[in-house]
């Protein structure tokens, strides 16, 4: 992967200009990239980023996908090196030089309300416009894909409490409702506890639906795999669009499901069988979300090139007389 990589590096012109202007967008980051009212005393939003993502590592928090995506993000500039290699004259450099513009405005409104984590994501953004400024914009379109994927680093953990809340509120009122509805077992549900009792009284299993049964454990990386396969898919970015805005609900589908499905198991066998069930089968999720964006794609598909084909090279050309 380094030849490939390298190859590609020797392959593109103004490269150390693009290497000095993203010096001076570190350099910012590193300075002045997080205020000094936050636990960790450091200007360097990267040191602040670092320890974020060494947590999410020890706590095992759904943040650790992070590490991962720079290393994700190589793998796709590998493979995608022969269309990043630059074959026509660079043009619409101003592109990239408004993305900077706008990444380095916002970073000033985060860096000043203290929301380091979205300072982070400008800076993304802005060594995205850096490559437009240097190689124009087609080097951006082409370049999208993998950044798209690289920004999948962000900590999002941090901000998702109010979304849980309100996901784990819907996931135990619906899947209690196809519970009772459909599949006719006794729950009774108070907020996000779910119990069920027998004929007699007594009580048969409860749980109580976490904040990992709320379809966010699975957001990221149900989002990120919808992203790949949507730029594998599709060439038309409303397309792209709306299999990604889908992704969330089906997520919380793919939840919603596992819970119906540890309930039943709950009924016939008990609570031991139904804990062990609930812990062992969360392929459950991504296997719903994954097949609703599949055929989410299949019903989306873009239609095909009805042109005939052209002859083989080494046949004439029929004339028609």
């Amino acid at each position: 992967m380094l030849k490939e990589l390298q190859q590609l590096w020797n392959s593109l012109p103004d490269k150390f200009v693009w290497v000095a202007l993203m010096i001076a967008w570190w350099a910012l980051f590193e300075f002045y990239g997080a205020a000094h009212l936050h636990w960790l005393v450091t200007p360097s939003m990267f040191t602040f980023i670092a320890r974020m993502l060494s947590y999410a590592v020890e706590s095992q928090n759904d943040d650790q996908l992070g590490v991962w995506m720079p290393v994700l993000f190589l793998v796709l500039v590998v493979i995608r090196r022969k269309e990043l290699t630059l074959t026509e004259p660079i043009e619409g450099r101003w592109t990239g030089a408004v993305i900077v513009v706008a990444a380095t405005l916002a970073h000033l409104v985060f860096y000043s309300v203290q929301q380091v984590v979205l300072s982070f994501q400008t800076f993304l953004i802005g060594a995205y416009g850096l490559t437009g400024v240097v190689w124009g914009r087609h080097w951006l379109r082409r370049f999208l894909f993998p950044f798209v994927v690289l920004c999948f680093m962000m900590p999002i953990v941090h901000y998702m409490d109010a979304p849980t809340f309100w996901l784990r509120h819907f996931s135990a009122a619906t899947a209690t409702w196809i519970g009772k509805n459909v599949l006719n077992i006794p729950l009774v549900r108070q907020a996000t506890q779910v119990a069920a009792v027998d004929a007699k009284g007594n009580l048969v299993f409860t749980f109580d639906v976490v904040d990992a049964c709320s379809g966010i454990r699975s957001l990221k990386v149900i989002l990120l795999l919808t992203v790949m396969f949507g730029f594998m898919q599709f060439q038309a970015a409303w397309r792209r669009l709306v299999l990604l805005s889908l992704a969330p609900f089906l997520a919380v589908a793919g939840n919603v499901c596992r819970l119906v499905a540890t309930f039943w198991v709950g009924d016939i066998f008990g609570q031991e069988a139904a804990s062990k069930f609930e812990s062992n089968f969360g392929y459950i999720t991504f296997a719903v979300a994954l097949g609703g964006i599949v055929l989410l794609a299949r019903w989306m598909r873009e239609p095909g090139d009805s042109s005939p084909p052209p002859p083989p090279p080494n046949e004439p050309v029929p004339v028609t007389p």
